[in-house]
């Protein structure tokens, strides 16, 4: 009984290594072809990009700049993943604009104005 279950437990786990390790490649499809790679035999080669690495705050605070859609102007956030001035204010910054606490309600504004007109940084 013990080597029935140990040869079942061995199969079972060889069966597990063996279907991981197979790579799955996605097949390259017409309108893929056409628009921006090149084939030659069974090998495909995209176009080389020239594009420097960015770091998501530098992206989001660049799209902020940018402008487009308007912030919004109030927003709740947890007090625990909000930051904390030496005078013990309540700050979040959210796609580069900063967010302050309003004690009476709780809520993030922004820029700490508590109107329906807000300003950017």
């Amino acid at each position: 009984m013990k080597y029935r279950i140990l040869k079942l437990s061995v199969f079972v786990l060889l069966v597990l290594l063996y279907s991981c390790h197979k790579k799955i490649y996605p097949e390259v499809n017409e309108t893929s072809k056409n628009n921006s790679a090149s084939t030659t035999g069974n090998t495909t080669t995209l176009p080389a990009k020239n594009t420097t690495p960015v770091s998501a705050k530098v992206y989001l605070k660049e799209k902020a700049k940018k402008g487009g859609e308007a912030p919004p102007t109030v927003i709740v956030v947890n007090d625990k993943a909000a930051g904390k001035t030496l005078d013990g204010k309540y700050y979040y910054e959210l796609n580069g604009y900063r967010y302050w606490k309003n004690k009476k309600d709780g809520k993030y504004y922004l820029n700490g104005i508590f109107t329906s007109k807000t300003k950017k940084n």
